[in-house]
């Protein structure tokens, strides 16, 4: 879903919008232009109101979840994955947790 929404975005010209309205910030971190990014952008220092959620592309209903806020940590994650496709077994997207939704 990641991927076709951050697709329309790009490639749209008829609507007016972008996912950033509706969607939170999303890395799919098997793709090496967007782990790239994704940890580019870390703060100096990690902080603990900068919290991720990294999901694993293969698995559903919260299965294999982990909420971060060390990028290290992550990295090490999606380093020992190492994969470069959403079907592989050790996928992972990191998007933005929200911490108080009702007010975002």
């Amino acid at each position: 879903m990641t991927e076709c929404l951050q697709s329309f975005s790009e490639n749209q010209t008829v609507f007016d919008f972008g996912i950033e309205g509706f969607y939170q910030k999303t890395y799919c971190l098997y793709d090496k232009d967007q782990a790239e990014k994704f940890f580019a952008r870390s703060p100096p220092a990690d902080e603990i109101d900068d919290l991720w959620i990294l999901k694993p592309t293969t698995l559903s209903q919260g299965v294999g979840i982990k909420i971060i806020s060390d990028r290290a940590l992550a990295k090490s994650v999606v380093s020992d994955a190492g994969s470069t496709s959403p079907y592989a077994d050790e996928s992972y997207i990191a998007q933005k947790y929200i911490l108080n939704p009702v007010t975002a």
